[in-house]
């Protein structure tokens, strides 16, 4: 659903890899991008995590 106009302001993480992997070719590239999101969803899942314990709230583990 992205073209050349709104490619600037609509392009997130997943289409990025998306764009790059399978469109361009770049495999080595977007799959270090793809691992990146990750780790950054890691840091912001156990951050939460840790806030809502020091708040006195239940968390995951």
């Amino acid at each position: 659903m992205t073209n050349a106009l709104n490619r600037t302001v609509a392009d997130v993480f997943d289409t990025y890899v998306y764009m790059l992997g399978i469109t361009q070719g770049a495999y080595s590239y977007s799959t270090a991008v793809g691992l990146f999101k990750s780790v950054v969803g890691v840091i912001l899942v156990f951050g939460t995590n840790k806030l809502a314990k020091y708040f006195g709230q239940s968390g995951f583990y």
